[in-house]
């Protein structure tokens, strides 16, 4: 991205005020460092599910087996923290990204 932003750049004269293929770089740039950070997140999120999940199974296997039949069904019903950011990621990331390119492309036609 860093060399593409270069090029055009050079082909283009110099002025003193930002571009508009600076600010749609920088977006794309953007885009690029905050996905990699949801990847770092969704991670960290599952590494800990899974501790925290071995936990609960050392703690489940001291309880009675009737208490763990409604634990069981009672966390099926919350998915695990990664789970939900990688979805929640999924859904907003396009969004965002569709959403920046209507308003920039209705600006800069």
């Amino acid at each position: 991205m860093a060399t593409l932003s270069s090029g055009i750049n050079a082909s283009l004269p110099p002025v003193s005020y930002t571009k508009a293929i600076d600010v749609w770089t920088g977006v794309c740039l953007t885009f690029v460092f905050g996905a990699l950070l949801e990847f770092a997140l969704v991670n960290y999120a599952s590494r800990s599910d899974m501790h925290r999940e071995n936990m609960k199974k050392t703690r489940r296997e001291m309880e009675a087996a009737a208490s763990m039949d409604y634990y069981k069904v009672w966390m099926s019903k919350f998915p695990t923290r990664s789970k939900r950011i990688d979805v929640i990621s999924r859904i907003t990331f396009p969004l965002v990204f569709t959403l920046f390119n209507l308003a920039y492309w209705y600006v800069h036609p």
